[in-house]
């Protein structure tokens, strides 16, 4: 089965609570190649919520959904964006929550490769479903465009569109935390 929800929405809302769409918090490119917040952030914006009521939105949603894990962007939201790295800190904690694995997609390269026999991390091929990845990219005009076999950010970086996709099991926050005996 297949199916999506928007976060601010049933069955992503939290019960009793008025729906909202949550914006795009915008970003700009950092010296360093990657996003930043942007200044400008409307009050809608993801980032400008409160973290309890987004947090509570993915967790209703999760809930209902009857997850048996959850997928989100690495600590450091991919490229970047604030958006993204919000959506991990929500993510991290729903998982932890409800008691589920954790995965992070690993989406840079050298992280990729450093990665390269690490028990917890698992690597997929997608190339049947590599059309509907372009698809999925081809939606998000404001951030990139498609040319060839790469994706164009709107700061011009370029990256390959890859066929494969890897993904990190992250321990849960609590096994991580405990001292050691």
């Amino acid at each position: 089965m297949e199916r999506h929800a928007f976060l601010g929405v049933e069955p992503a809302r939290a019960e009793g609570l008025t729906p909202v769409i949550y914006e795009d918090s915008g970003m700009v490119w950092g010296a360093d190649g990657r996003a930043e917040a942007a200044a400008d952030a409307t009050a809608d914006a993801l980032t400008r919520a409160p973290a309890v009521e987004a947090l509570n939105d993915l967790l209703a949603a999760a809930h209902g959904a009857g997850a048996r894990a959850v997928v989100s962007y690495d600590s450091g939201g991919g490229y970047g964006h604030p958006d993204h790295v919000f959506a991990h800190r929500l993510a991290r904690a729903v998982a932890h929550a409800l008691g589920l694995p954790f995965w992070e997609i690993v989406s840079d390269p050298s992280a990729l490769n450093s990665a390269q026999g690490d028990p917890a991390v698992e690597t997929h091929d997608i190339s049947p479903w590599f059309d509907r990845k372009v698809a999925a990219l081809r939606s998000h005009v404001t951030q990139l465009t498609v040319e060839d076999d790469e994706m164009v950010h709107v700061g011009g970086q370029r990256q390959r569109i890859e066929r494969s996709e890897a993904f990190r099991l992250c321990p849960s926050p609590a096994a991580s935390s405990e001292p050691s005996e």
